[in-house]
Order: structure tokens, then sequence, then C-alpha cells
């Protein structure tokens, strides 16, 4: 598709499939919402996409393809809502996301999930309540760089946080201190801060 311009995306409730590659490239999108009638995400559907900070894949779903969500480097929260984990998953289907991301599994469900192929290969496991109404977080991840030294804040004490390069590359990993955590950045370029829950691109 290559619609490098795309911010985000309502998929209608008639649209059962996303076949391969049909956002694939869309670097500038940063929300989709899936329909709940979709059994299908394709074959690196969303190639790519590398300001996609989170999706939400609806309990209709029943297959998802090879390097559907390979590569997107600022996917950092997946929620999921099957009872039982979905185990028809293409090769790589979150192909350079589970090493950062946060699983989100419907509650009671999460020894399921650390026991399940791919799944288990999610960075953290957490449940949520799907009938419930969760906790609203106060914290809000800011981030600024300048004179090459990057600046974070709005974290809770030993917040964790990261700092990726725009390819993917882990440069920072650190905790929340107050009032700012710094860390230098090692050229100038565009880089990924993100503590699991918010993603922030900046430009040094």
């Amino acid at each position: 598709m290559m619609c490098t311009n795309l911010s985000s995306i309502s998929i209608p409730h008639s649209v059962t499939a996303i076949e391969e590659y049909a956002f694939a490239g869309c670097e500038s999108l940063t929300s989709v919402a899936l329909p709940n009638a979709l059994t299908k995400i394709g074959e690196c559907a969303f190639l790519e996409c590398t300001s996609l900070p989170s999706v939400k894949i609806p309990n209709s779903v029943t297959a998802i393809e090879e390097g559907a969500f390979v590569t997107c480097i600022t996917l950092t929260e997946v929620t999921v809502e099957w009872a039982t984990p979905l185990s028809n998953l293409g090769e790589h289907c979150f192909g350079g996301v589970t090493s950062r991301a946060t699983l989100r599994v419907p509650a009671g469900t999460k020894t399921k999930y650390q026991a399940a192929a791919v799944w288990k290969e999610f960075a953290t496991i957490v449940e949520f309540d799907p009938t419930g109404i969760e906790q609203v977080e106060t914290q809000t991840l800011k981030a600024y760089a300048q004179d090459g030294t990057l600046y974070v804040g709005g974290l809770a004490a030993g917040q964790e946080w990261r700092v990726y390069s725009i390819t993917g590359t882990l440069i920072h990993a650190g905790a929340g201190s107050s009032p700012l955590s710094v860390c230098p950045l090692p050229a100038h370029g565009v880089y990924i801060v993100t503590d699991g829950k918010t993603t922030v691109k900046i430009v040094n």
C-alpha cells in the first residue's frame, strides 16, 4: 500500500480479512482499529509500520500470517482477547516486536500465554479485565533532546524506559528518576523512546 502519510485507520465492520501487504510501509500510521468480524491478518499486512505504538486484536481473528507485524519498531503494546492463545500464527508474525513489547491478555490466562509458542516470547505479559474499567495511568512519558543529550521525564521512580534507534537497535535502558532521567545520544538522528506503554519519537 505504501501510504506514507496515512496516520489512522478505522477498518469497517464488514471487513473479515486484511490481505497481504495491505498497509505495508505506512510509516506515519499511529492508530488502527480492527473490527470484531475480522478473521485473518494477512502476510506482512503491517510490515514496517514504524510509528504504530499499539494494536488490539479481537478474538474473532483465527489466523495471523507470516510477518504480519514484522519490523513495527515502535509497537510496544499488543492486546489480545482469546481465552486460549491463538496457535495459527505464521513465522515471524511479530518479528522484531516481542523482545520489547508488552502483551496484554485476559484475566486468568497469563500462564497459558507464558507457555504458548510466539506469545511466550513477549518481554512482558500482563492481565487485564476485558469487562471492567482499568486503572487510569497518571504518569505520562515525556522526552526531548538537546545538545546530544536525551532528557526523559513523566516517569515513576524506578519505572523502566528504553531508547531505540529508528532501525530498532537498543541504544539505552534505564529507570525513572526525579526530576529527569538523562542519557547521551551517539549521533544525530531519529530515536524512539518508550516506557512500554507510551512511545515518543525524538530528533537529535
